[in-house]
């Protein structure tokens, strides 16, 4: 199993936006690179509302695959490492299996300093 953590910024330029963190788990046989790719089209697309017809002022931006490689084990605990050759992103480790047990949770929310 692979994965990737996609960051963006979610919300007005110009008022109070969130950072979100946003694991995204697949099968091997599909490439680091090409799921980034669709995943952000398709969150972008999300957050805009223009598929159910109404306009979104909280759209997506900014994104960055910030976390990338390979789960060793999901039984309880995912063990995230290695690294993705087609983005050259490495994984976080515990930050990436934390991402991805808590987002449930946390709604990929990140805390930033201000």
């Amino acid at each position: 199993m692979k994965y990737i953590i996609i960051q963006y910024v979610q919300g007005p330029r110009d008022g109070e936006a969130i950072t979100r963190e946003l694991p995204i788990l697949f099968p091997n046989g599909l490439t680091h690179a090409n799921v980034a790719e669709y995943m952000q089209h398709a969150i972008r697309e999300e957050s805009t509302g223009r598929k159910s017809g109404t306009q979104n002022e909280h759209f997506a931006r900014d994104f960055k695959v910030v976390g990338a490689g390979e789960l060793a084990s999901f039984a309880l605990d995912p063990m995230c490492g290695g690294k993705s050759e087609t983005l050259d992103v490495e994984s976080r480790g515990i930050a990436d299996s934390s991402a991805i047990k808590m987002i449930d949770y946390s709604h990929g929310i990140v805390e930033t300093s201000v």
